[in-house]
């Protein structure tokens, strides 16, 4: 890496220069940093504040490029525990004697798989398919 220096300027002391060491170009400034006294406990809380509030401000675009896919996740995750609750209620209950349904092992034997799509609704056709296999919940 290059090399800088910092210049302070005492006619403007809100701020300091960095300067590239080799030729004196400036690359850019820094503002002051106002350190509050040790002695003032009011001070150092609104300082940490202000400190915090600073990081939050920087890193909320970076929070944010990720929310959708954190949302679609947790829909999938709920939409998962359902089929999952639903599966151990139906191995409960048993077979329906009026062929109205089927039970957990008959549809491990049969090989069925439901499709959870990303949006977390059974059926929607998404790029973005699981394969939820009900053999896997045999031992629900």
């Amino acid at each position: 890496g290059a090399k800088a220096l910092a210049l302070y300027n005492p006619m403007m002391p809100e701020k300091i220069w960095l300067v590239n060491a080799a030729d004196g170009h400036t690359l850019g400034t820094c503002p002051l940093y106002n350190r509050a006294p040790a002695y003032d406990r009011h001070a150092i809380e609104a300082a940490m504040g202000a400190q915090a509030h600073d990081l939050a401000s920087k890193v909320l675009p970076m929070r944010g490029r990720h929310q959708a896919e954190a949302e679609d996740r947790a829909a999938r995750m709920a939409h998962n525990l359902g089929v999952i609750k639903a599966a151990a209620a139906a191995k409960a209950a048993g077979p329906q004697p009026d062929g109205e349904g089927y039970s957990l092992e008959e549809l491990a034997e049969a090989g069925g798989t439901r499709s959870v799509a990303s949006s977390g609704e059974p059926g929607a056709e998404t790029a973005a398919e699981d394969a939820f296999s009900f053999a896997e919940l045999a031992g629900v």
